[in-house]
């Protein structure tokens, strides 16, 4: 079995440059970082993690926390952020929140418990307090979906109002003026941004903004049957509904059916997220498309480039675009 003095003799440097080489240490000039991963994979050196812990005051360990461990969206997020940081040796822990402040405290407290390296927060019950106190705490730290001036180049999100207005613009464009929509909690950010998105497409295309059209949901799939019910029984006059969400857009495709109406016929819906059950159900549901996998791959690297040292430019805001399906009917 290979050992670390087995590295240092092949390629001719000492130990202690062989461990800044492991944990990715900047002041390594590139040659020797080269002839020493080189040397690495031609003998199949393994380091030990404990001991590379040990050296390092490391854990090689990155905690993050999400709203559920469940559906697709977040899934996707943690899973793209575990396949990122794997490739660099480092293991990811993932808690959720349950979309209580308590709860994602309580999971903060925990990870930190364990002494991770950085942290990856996607909170939906925290105040802007609370993570300008976490990241101070913690400073190799990154706020996913959110965007606090304070710590700007510590947020990675989606420019959610341009997703909202991209969505009502589309369904104006099919001849709709009839538009509610379903929200996610109204205290989160991404709801508020959406609705923003909302008013501005309908300011723009001259279209009354009628208060009552707007529903408050929830972006998890608990009760998602409950806001489109209120929504349909108690205003017939809708024609097309813009749902903050994919799990939304599901409880309502349902509730459509339920009281003996046709999705994409009767009642047009246009969800947000892309996830994947959105290709597989009938119609196919136009969607905006939120780059969970470009996320997490960007978190990951960005908190990586924090623990490290090192510089990794993101951007702030990430872009999101329409896919457009079947769900949207074109009225004359």
């Amino acid at each position: 079995m290979s050992t670390i003095k087995d590295v240092c003799r092949l390629a001719k440097v000492s130990k202690s440059t062989v461990s800044r080489v492991l944990n990715d240490h900047p002041r390594v000039a590139k040659a020797t970082k080269e002839r020493v991963l080189e040397v690495i994979e031609a003998i199949g050196y393994k380091p030990n993690s404990s001991a590379q812990a040990l050296a390092s005051k490391r854990t090689n360990s990155i905690g993050m926390l999400v709203g559920t461990l469940a559906g697709p969206y977040f899934s996707s997020l943690v899973s793209s952020t575990e396949e990122t940081v794997r490739k660099k040796g480092v293991h990811l822990i993932a808690t959720s929140g349950q979309g209580t402040k308590d709860n994602e405290l309580d999971a903060i407290q925990f990870l930190m418990s364990k002494q991770v390296d950085g942290l990856i927060i996607h909170a939906g019950a925290l105040s802007e307090e609370d993570l300008l106190e976490i990241v101070n705490k913690a400073p190799a730290s990154i706020i996913l979906n959110q965007h606090i001036s304070a710590i700007a180049d510590h947020c990675i999100g989606l420019d959610d109002r341009l997703g909202g207005y991209l969505a009502t613009k589309h369904i104006i464009e099919q001849g709709h003026s009839n538009i509610a929509c379903i929200t996610g909690p109204k205290h989160q950010f991404a709801s508020q941004d959406r609705l923003r998105g909302y008013l501005q497409a309908l300011e723009e295309f001259g279209i009354e903004y009628n208060s009552d059209f707007v529903i408050e949901g929830r972006f998890d799939l608990k009760e998602n049957r409950k806001a489109p019910q209120q929504l349909l029984t108690q205003h017939p006059q809708v024609t097309a509904v813009f749902c903050f969400s994919d799990h939304i857009a599901l409880g309502l495709y349902e509730e459509i059916r339920a009281q003996g109406l046709i999705v994409g016929e009767d009642i047009s819906v246009v969800g947000f997220d892309n996830s994947l059950p959105s290709e597989h159900v009938t119609p196919k549901l136009t969607s905006v498309n939120f780059p969970t996998i470009k996320m997490g791959t960007l978190a990951a690297n960005k908190v990586l480039s924090l623990i490290n040292g090192t510089d990794f430019p993101t951007p702030q805001l990430l872009t999101p675009d329409l896919v457009i399906r079947g769900s949207v009917k074109k009225l004359n």
